[in-house]
């Protein structure tokens, strides 16, 4: 039985250590260096027509200077169809993990189809929680933030295994905290000195088919945060295994006989 029949993923294979914040980026970035060939495929064919198609009507209605008005354009157009990216990705991560090679991104969008809309479903339902708990106070909106932030994972590999996917989320990231939190800093300060970089053609041809550009060419790398964090829930999943593995199988302890000395 395939994994599309399944429904979810195996893990069954080794996965790096990524206990520390250097260890997970560091893990991040050999993956997604890795399979940047695929990432690329995968981004770029959802994302590069919605690009050219956002940004031509952005220009033609003469808006592109309205900064806080396109990020809020671009922002949303970007969570609608990350919703089949990340899935997608996942799966090719996962299927390289296990040793297959994918060169085709026809596998991993349909795999993408199969979850996005549950992805939806679930970042909806994440979405309200962590802005009651940001307008509550800010703390807790943070907290809820990364400890949600294993939902695409879980979804997207274990599939319909997993009934509680936000219980699940919780678990995972139950004592890796702060590891999660000082990693996504530095990723996003990364992707925004990339960003920077990317953007600087816009700023000497500012015309929306090389925003689409640029904004295909981001949408690719804020990928680098996914893997990373993809690399965070494999290494939670695989110290669940090992507890659950030595809870049966329980270390036998020597105990020292002594003779029966009769007096």
């Amino acid at each position: 039985m395939d994994e599309f029949s399944k429904g979810y993923l195996d893990i069954n294979f080794q996965v790096p250590k990524t206990d520390s914040v250097l260890s997970l980026l560091k893990a991040g970035w050999k993956t997604y260096r890795d399979n940047f060939g695929i990432i690329l495929k995968i981004t770029a064919v959802v994302f590069l027509p919605v690009e050219l198609i956002v940004n031509y009507l952005i220009y033609a209605a003469g808006v592109q200077e309205n900064f806080w008005l396109t990020m809020r354009i671009q922002n949303f157009v970007y969570f609608i169809f990350s919703v089949l990216v990340i899935p997608a990705i996942i799966y090719a991560i996962v299927k390289s993990f296990q040793g297959e090679k994918i060169t085709s991104i026809i596998k991993p969008l349909s795999w993408g189809f199969s979850k996005c809309l549950r992805i939806i479903i679930f970042s909806f339902i994440t979405s309200i929680a962590i802005l009651v708990g940001a307008i509550l106070l800010i703390i807790p909106g943070i907290y809820l933030f990364i400890k949600f932030q294993f939902i695409d994972f879980v979804i997207s590999i274990e599939g319909n295994k997993v009934k509680d996917v936000l219980e699940r989320s919780y678990k995972l990231t139950t004592g890796r905290w702060w590891t999660l939190f000082f990693s996504f800093i530095l990723a996003a300060i990364i992707i925004l000195l990339a960003s920077f970089i990317a953007g600087i053609p816009l700023a000497i041809f500012d015309n929306w088919f090389m925003s689409a550009v640029t904004g295909t060419v981001i949408d690719v790398i804020i990928q680098f945060p996914v893997v990373t964090f993809l690399m965070a829930y494999l290494y939670s999943v695989s110290l669940e295994k090992k507890d659950e593995k030595e809870d049966e199988n329980p270390p036998v302890q020597d105990t020292l006989s002594l003779p029966n000395i009769s007096t």
